[in-house]
C-alpha cells in the first residue's frame, strides 16, 4: 500500500511568478563591489566635515528656482496692467485694446508659476533625504526639472568625479555626442538636457511612475525606477502654441496632429545604488543611467 504525504508550502519562500524580471540598464548589481565600499569611505570623510556640507547645501540651491521667480514677476505685471486697463477703460481707448490681451496673457502665465511653483515645492530638501526611496524621488524630480545643482549635491564624492557621456537610448533624440564632468553645474545641466530636462532643441517630459526599493543595508542600498521619457521638437511645440492662439480649434487639431506624428518615447527601468553619510542622508552612487 503506497502512502503520499502533501508538502507544506514555505511561506517564506519567494512567490512563483511567470513573470520575467524587468529589463535594466545594466545588470544585477553587486553590493559587494569594492568600488562601492571606496565610495562610502569617501561619502563619510565628506560628510564628517561641515564646511562640505554647507557648500552642499550652496550646490543645491534655494527651493523656488529663478525660473518660477520670472513667472511670478510677469504675472504681478500682467495682473497690474489689467488692473490700470479696466479704472481707465472708459479714457483710453489705446488702454481698451490691450485689457483682453492682458488678462489672457495673465491667466496662461498664472497657470505656468502654480504648476512650476507646484513642481519646485515637490523637491524635497536634502536634509530630509534620510530614507532611500524619498531621496531618489526627490533626485528624480529635480532631474525633471533641469537642476543642476540639486543633483550634484545628491552624488557621493566619488560621483562628482565622473565624466559621463550623453546617454544611449535606442532612437529616442539625446542630441549630438560629448561628454560632461558631473562636477559642474554647466555641463551637469547639458547632460540632463539631452534626455530629461528641455534643451538641445527638444521639449521633454520624464515621469517616474513605479519605484521600490529592492535590495536595504545598513548604509547601501538599490532602489529600482521605471522611466518614461518622451520628447517633441521644440519648433513643434512653438508652432502649436502659435496656432492656437491666433487660430484656436485649428490650431489644437494641428498641435495634436504634430504632438502624436512627431513625440518619440523611450521606457527603461534603472536600478540606482543609493550610500548612507554618517551624517543620515542618501547619496547616489553615480549619475549614470546605468546605476
Amino acid at each position: 500500500m503506497t502512502t503520499t504525504t502533501e508538502q507544506t508550502p514555505n511561506p517564506y519562500a519567494p512567490p512563483i511568478t511567470d513573470e520575467a524580471p524587468p529589463r535594466t540598464a545594466a545588470g544585477p548589481v553587486n553590493l559587494e563591489d569594492p568600488a562601492i565600499d571606496e565610495a562610502l569611505r569617501r561619502l563619510n570623510e565628506h560628510v564628517a566635515d561641515p564646511a562640505n556640507l554647507e557648500q552642499d547645501a550652496r550646490t543645491a540651491g534655494p527651493r523656488v528656482n529663478t525660473t518660477t521667480l520670472v513667472l511670478l514677476v510677469l504675472v504681478l505685471g500682467l495682473g497690474g496692467l489689467a488692473v490700470v486697463g479696466l479704472l481707465f477703460l472708459e479714457r483710453d481707448s489705446a488702454l481698451t485694446a490691450l485689457v483682453p490681451l492682458a488678462i489672457v496673457l495673465l491667466v496662461l502665465f498664472l497657470i505656468i508659476f502654480v504648476v512650476s511653483l507646484v513642481n519646485v515645492l515637490s523637491v524635497i530638501p536634502r536634509r530630509r533625504a534620510t530614507e532611500p526611496l524619498a531621496a531618489l524621488r526627490g533626485v528624480w524630480r529635480a532631474i525633471k526639472l533641469g537642476s543642476p545643482g540639486y543633483l550634484i549635491a545628491s552624488l557621493c564624492p566619488t560621483a562628482r568625479e565622473q565624466t559621463l557621456a550623453r546617454p544611449e537610448l535606442e532612437r529616442y533624440p539625446t542630441g549630438k555626442e560629448g561628454s560632461f564632468s558631473m562636477g559642474d553645474k554647466r555641463q551637469v545641466r547639458d547632460y540632463l538636457r539631452r534626455w530629461a530636462a528641455s534643451g538641445a532643441g527638444q521639449v521633454r517630459w520624464l515621469t517616474v511612475p513605479k519605484m521600490k526599493v529592492i535590495e536595504l543595508g545598513d548604509n547601501v542600498a538599490v532602489v529600482r525606477s521605471e522611466l518614461k521619457l518622451q520628447a517633441l521638437p521644440q519648433w513643434a511645440n512653438i508652432l502649436s502654441i502659435v496656432l492656437f492662439l491666433f487660430i484656436r480649434l485649428v490650431g489644437l487639431v494641428v498641435a495634436l496632429v504634430l504632438y502624436f506624428s512627431l513625440r518619440k518615447k523611450h521606457v527603461t527601468t534603472v536600478d540606482k545604488v543609493m550610500l548612507r553619510g554618517q551624517n543620515g542622508l542618501w547619496y547616489l552612487y553615480s549619475a549614470s543611467l546605468d546605476r
